[in-house]
């Protein structure tokens, strides 16, 4: 009985889950520690502004740059491992593919803003550090200035190496963009996807499971 449950079908769909979770573990440790840099850079913007110190600024900046890069290039891998998972687990034109690939579209090829999130390794290779300043705003509801990190719009826009998701999320943008707004946006994309695969893939393996046990042991 051990035997005939560990060579399920269930079995090998719940094995290959634990490996996609790994990397799915990846993208968000990898969010959370962009997260907690861009709030540390808020929360101590003082410092990191006065001429004084403008070492801890650079230093702030190139550590930036490799968290962003380390959570893009996760999504990539990300993206990856579900295409490989789903060529495992289903075969070209069933309803889940057929699926997959229509979310993969949404999230990850149509989205302006992951086109933008996406190139911004392409912007590192050709122009380094990212433009991002420290922006002050008055909110009127909590009748305060509120303090944020954003992309220097006027300076992202002069670069024309952009692909053309990028370039049209730009030109949808009035003022420069926080970001933890874009950054959070994204993110939220791959979740969503993400908790939508592992659902739909347990829906299917459970569907099959059932069928196959309708009949006699």
């Amino acid at each position: 009985m051990l035997h005939r449950i560990l060579n399920s079908e269930g079995e090998r769909v719940h094995c290959k889950l634990d490996a996609f979770e790994a990397s799915h573990f990846v993208v968000a440790a990898n969010y959370a520690d962009l997260v907690r840099s861009i709030n540390y850079a808020v929360a101590n913007q003082r410092a990191l502004r006065a001429l004084s110190n403008r070492r801890a600024l650079y230093a702030f900046q190139a550590d930036n740059l490799r968290l962003v890069h380390n959570f893009v290039a996760g999504a990539f891998s990300f993206r990856d491992h579900t295409w490989a998972l789903m060529r495992e687990l289903s075969a070209v034109g069933d309803p889940l593919m057929r699926e997959y690939e229509q979310k993969v579209a949404e999230v990850f090829a149509d989205s302006l803003v992951a086109g933008f999130v996406q190139d911004l390794r392409n912007w590192s290779v050709h122009r380094g550090i990212l433009p991002v300043a420290f922006q002050s705003t008055y909110n009127v509801g909590r009748q305060e200035f509120v303090s944020s990190l954003v992309f220097s719009l006027d300076t992202l826009r002069s670069w024309k190496g952009w692909n053309s998701r990028a370039k049209k999320f730009l030109a949808t943008l009035d003022e420069s963009p926080e970001l933890m707004d874009v950054f959070s946006r994204y993110f939220s994309d791959v979740e969503s996807f993400y908790s939508w695969l592992v659902q739909r893939i347990r829906q299917t393996t459970a569907v099959q499971n059932s069928h196959k046990n309708s009949g006699p042991c």
